[in-house]
């Protein structure tokens, strides 16, 4: 019988090394934010304090990175675009003490393999400075001399003009920068020491000062001053664990999670372990379409963790995994719960005058013995004795008693007290009237007195114009008005008074983020429910509380539930006795 002979082009061979790195890059390498972010690793690496980053047009045509870090010896300015060539480990045991950001030494020369590459480097105590120029298609690596400062310039053009396929997957040239300038927001956050500023087409578009004195203000300027200003400040210790940071409330949910920020040891992560902590810590707090904020900062030993185990080191693994997720856990649902133990002001509800009649009723029913043998039972008489209620004013949720807080309302139900988040029950009243809402009946609308034009990318507009019969549904009426202009002339009846710009933000990443037949109702709801509860008033008359109430128990709530979740829970005598007590 004769030997079946392979074709040539199934025999194995070895990758020329331009295709392999390429092929590398790919790994690396998936947009220009990965060029920016790998750069601006180096840099770090370098220990640079002061960090410049230039875009050109969409990042494609040119990235310029300059910092004031140690620098590179003119002998290995050739090494450094070489792959697997690296001054941050020399044998394996380093791969367990990783401090680094950087550490493959894939970096440069994945950039060198798809684009035109040029570094500029000055060592420290240098008498002047060299230059390297490199091309995928050229062997040719000159060396030149160079005017420079010390530290390092890399310089990237035309990227992917190597490998032109791979242009193709990349969005609008407005879109990768404002994947550029997150991702440089990300590494920001991650060091409190460094300077770095952000041009895009010679105009900065970002810039953070160092400020180690006060951390907070970083934070600030790079998360707004309402987190800066309202986040719960956090500094846990466990063992060799350290989590600190900052943890936005309840309250400041987004409806997309693009401010959600964990780092390990300086370096940006995603954990499986760790994002499910928070979401439980967030559970009973967040209704479903709504994301949290937060900016945290794990630390640990070097050991701790394996960081070595995905090409972008986005993803680390672990030694203790179960540990890690239980000290996040515990961490931060003990600073939310503060929340509630850390109230500032009597928050009581509007009335006055003398002790009314109920008072006494109240103390004569069931309870009243047990809550009288509580410690903070006198601040319990002397909060409600404003309280201006009666029997009068029961509801189906029971009595109300006094708001705490502008945020929480606690009732007493027969030998229950329940404590109600007023802000959360806010939101099931409108998802509750936007749950029948359809295109046989829609929502009532409410016509602005005034048309509000408002300028978005003509991208934008083309998803408005496809699906403004939606937004009819709900009874939101946009119209082009031209091709990156829209108008806005009716919204939901049911919304009062909102900031439109944001809405308008909220409602297009929902169409943004829409996949083809995905329904859009719930994320849609979401938006407007948040919105809609935003800027409301806290501290309620008595009448809107009852009316609060009284919708409450017309919205089909069981409203005798010991837990309502996200709305209401029952309160322990203790526990309410400690709440009134820091009131």
């Amino acid at each position: 019988m004769a030997m079946s002979i392979e074709p040539a082009h199934q025999r194995i061979q070895i990758l020329p090394e331009l295709l392999a790195n390429q092929i590398a890059a790919g790994e690396v390498i998936e947009r220009p934010a990965s060029v920016v972010k790998e750069l601006l690793e180096n840099s770090i690496d370098a220990g640079a304090t002061d960090i410049r980053i230039d875009i050109g047009s969409d990042g494609v045509g040119m990235i310029r990175v300059r910092d004031n870090g140690h620098g590179i010896h003119k002998d290995d300015l050739e090494l450094a675009l070489l792959s697997h060539a690296t001054s941050k480990i020399r044998q394996q045991s380093d791969l367990y003490h990783i401090t680094s950001l950087g550490f493959r030494g894939e970096a440069l020369s994945s950039i060198a393999s798809v684009a035109q590459f040029q570094l500029t480097s000055r060592l420290q105590g240098a008498d002047q400075a060299w230059q390297i120029w490199k091309d995928p298609f050229s062997s040719a690596n000159e060396l030149l001399p160079a005017s420079h400062p010390v530290g390092t310039t890399v310089e990237v053009k035309n990227l992917f003009y190597a490998t032109p396929a791979r242009r193709k997957f990349l969005k609008s040239g407005k879109t990768e920068f404002l994947h550029i300038l997150e991702m440089v927001r990300r590494i920001a956050l991650s060091r409190f020491n460094i300077s770095i500023r952000l041009l895009h087409n010679d105009k900065q578009q970002f810039h953070c000062r160092v400020d180690q004195a006060d951390p907070g203000n970083l934070i600030k300027s790079v998360m707004g001053s309402e987190f800066g200003g309202n986040a719960r400040r956090l500094d846990f210790v466990a063992g060799d664990m350290r989590l600190w940071g900052w943890l936005g409330t309840a309250a400041m949910s987004r409806s997309q999670m693009d401010r959600q920020y964990f780092y390990f040891n300086g370096r940006m992560i995603r954990d499986k372990h760790i994002n499910h902590a928070i979401r439980m810590v967030y559970s009973d707090a967040l209704l479903p379409g709504r994301y949290p904020i937060y900016v945290l900062y794990l630390e640990a030993p070097p050991t701790a963790a394996d960081v070595n185990v995905h090409p972008t080191k986005h993803e680390i693994r672990f030694k203790r995994a179960r540990d890690v997720h239980d000290f996040v856990y515990t961490t931060l649902k003990q600073t939310l719960d503060q929340e509630l133990y850390s109230v500032a002001d009597t928050g009581g509800i509007a009335g006055g005058g003398d002790e009314p009649e109920s008072i006494s009723t109240f103390l004569r029913s069931p309870g009243g013995d047990e809550i009288r043998e509580q410690p903070h039972y006198y601040r319990l008489l002397s909060v409600m004795g404003h309280a201006g209620i009666d029997n009068a004013d029961m509801t189906a949720l029971g009595l109300p008693l006094v708001q705490l807080h502008d945020r929480f309302l606690v009732a007493k139900r027969d030998k229950d007290y329940l404590l109600i988040d007023i802000h959360q029950a806010r939101r099931h009243l409108i998802r509750s009237k936007m749950s029948t809402v359809s295109d046989a009946a829609p929502a009532r609308d409410r016509p602005l007195l005034v048309p509000v034009s408002m300028p978005v990318a003509v991208a934008d507009a083309d998803l408005v114009e496809k699906y403004c019969h939606m937004l009819n549904r709900y009874g939101m009426t946009l119209t082009r008005h031209a091709p990156a202009v829209i108008v806005i002339r009716t919204i939901p009846a049911f919304m009062p008074e909102v900031e439109l710009q944001p809405l308008m933000r909220d409602i297009l990443a929902v169409f943004k983020n829409a996949q083809d037949q995905q329904p859009l109702h719930e994320p849609l709801v979401a938006v407007f429910e948040a919105h809609a509860c935003d800027g409301l008033p806290g501290k309620l008359a008595m009448s809107e509380i009852l009316q609060l109430l009284h919708a409450l128990a017309a919205s089909g709530v069981d409203t005798g539930a010991t837990d309502c979740p996200g709305v209401w829970t029952t309160l322990a005598i203790d526990t309410l006795a400690r709440l009134l007590a820091t009131t």
